[in-house]
């Protein structure tokens, strides 16, 4: 199998809980659109739900995997041949602070924004060492 590449999915739904292996062929390992395909194909459930992509970077951060680009990074990023994502339900009908509210907290982070609590997503400057900022501070356009 020395053309493809080897995947792990976890799959989120509420208290539910599947992990499935499969690989792709390296031609298209990259395409975003040729992976959510994929994930349909594997977890059929998924064709009837908005749901959402995400894998674990180095610091322990949760990233979203949106497009070609997402993934690609995703892809390089990630060290060994398994690759490792998650695939969470996206509930329909939550508010923003409900879904806020589940989101992950991360701890002894502060947002140089706001000087507050940096819940959900995290966003990190590439170019400042130590600068982080909060989804509404980000929003905001602040840095």
């Amino acid at each position: 199998m020395a053309g493809t590449l080897s995947y792990k999915i976890q799959y989120q739904a509420g208290v539910e809980t599947q992990v499935r292996r499969f690989c792709l062929d390296k031609e298209v390992s990259s395409s975003f659109a040729y992976l959510e395909e994929k994930l349909c194909h594997v977890f059929p459930q998924l064709r009837r739900q908005v749901f959402r992509i995400q894998w674990t970077d180095e610091e322990g951060d949760l990233v979203h995997v949106g497009n070609d680009e997402d993934l690609g990074i995703a892809l390089a990023e990630m060290k060994g041949s398994l690759y490792k994502f998650i695939v969470k339900i996206f509930t329909q009908g939550k508010s923003k602070a409900a879904t806020e509210s589940s989101e992950i907290i991360h701890h002894g982070v502060e947002c140089d924004g706001c000087e507050g609590k940096v819940v959900g997503f995290r966003y990190k400057c590439l170019v400042c060492e130590d600068f982080d900022l909060c989804g509404n501070c980000e929003a905001s356009g602040h840095h």
